[in-house]
């Protein structure tokens, strides 16, 4: 219910208490119906553990509850810090306050809890004392690194896959290919944007190609066929929690393509770190993209960076963001003790 999330004032207050009574008077009874439901299957199968994707404000409420009706043991998955669910659902302060009680009692009672990626995994060990599991998508490794660069001299692509959580980067990135006219090292610009949706709101002359939602080996062969692949992580900070914690899935998606890849992300993005481990492109953490198409420039007119970064994604790839790897996470991770 998105009511009343004006603070200190009489609006703000009069909107928490509805929203506290509509998710009491609507919600409650459904998470009682779930629980229920999960119970009976649980049961039913002879189920030896729950396994929660706390990706939801729904999972969140409910996992504890299911796993200690049936009195196994939980494990817990996360991919995004909770505030991101509080936000993205309009949740003022009393439902955001019971939303993190509910997901800091599920992680305190797994057995088991799985991440993302290195920055949640480091965080979330400390917190809550536990070993944390990475588990990432990963697709069965293949190097494409004899084929680095593109022959067309002409156009340069950038492609950009998945949902737009770093608008305030994206725009950066447009305001300054805007700058210089969509030119760099002398070829014309073109950004290719593939997912389920994006909003634009042009202030001149601008080159994006939009190929909507594609299967992922579609839209593989869509990003192979650019020079760069950007990946934006959040500067303001709202978002600062899910660009400290959360490992964006679509740099899985990314590195298959074999294409340098763009990091725009602020000094605390989780990704960094990944980045100095595996330099798989050029990296920015001012919002300001001058700096990043400075290097992306750089690595035009200089094959041997150009080349660089390619192994580098290659290595990524055969090391970390594979199918094999998946599967090793999830045997530790779901085998007995």
């Amino acid at each position: 219910v998105r009511v009343g999330n004006s603070v200190g004032t009489a609006v703000g207050i009069v909107g928490e208490l509805l929203s506290w009574v509509a998710h009491q008077s609507l919600y409650r009874p459904l998470f009682i119906k779930l629980v229920e439901a999960c119970v009976r299957q649980g049961t039913q199968h002879q189920c030896e553990a729950v396994f929660a994707v706390l990706e939801s404000p729904t999972a969140i409420f409910i996992a504890e509850q299911v796993a200690k009706k049936l009195n196994v043991p939980l494990y817990c998955f996360v991919m995004d810090g909770p505030n991101i669910h509080t936000r993205d659902f309009g949740f003022g302060r009393i439902l955001t306050a019971k939303l993190l009680k509910s997901f800091d009692s599920a992680m305190r009672t797994a057995e088991r809890i799985a991440v993302a990626g290195e920055a949640m995994q480091n965080a979330y060990q400390q917190r809550y004392n536990k070993k944390a599991y990475i588990l990432r998508q990963g697709m069965a490794y293949q190097s494409n690194s004899p084929n680095p660069c593109r022959t067309d001299s002409s156009r340069l692509i950038i492609g950009f896959a998945g949902s737009l959580s770093a608008r305030d980067a994206f725009d950066a990135l447009l305001a300054e290919l805007d700058q210089r006219k969509w030119l760099l090292a002398g070829r014309k610009v073109t950004i290719r944007v593939i997912g389920t949706h994006i909003r634009l709101t042009p202030t001149g002359p601008q080159h994006i190609e939009y190929f909507g939602w594609r299967a992922i080996p579609d839209m593989i062969d869509l990003l192979h066929s650019c020079d760069f692949l950007y990946m934006p992580q959040p500067f303001n900070d709202r978002d600062r929690e899910f660009a400290e914690l959360s490992f964006p899935n679509k740099l899985c998606t990314y590195v298959p393509a074999s294409r340098p890849i763009m990091l725009h992300a602020p000094p605390c993005a989780s990704l960094q770190s990944f980045f100095q481990q595996y330099p798989c492109g050029p990296q920015s953490s001012t919002l300001g993209a001058s700096e990043l198409l400075n290097q992306v420039e750089a690595a035009v007119k200089d094959v041997n960076i150009n080349v660089a970064y390619t192994d580098a994604v290659d290595r990524a790839f055969r090391e970390e963001l594979n199918d094999e790897q998946l599967r090793h996470q999830v045997r530790l991770f779901l085998q007995k003790s």
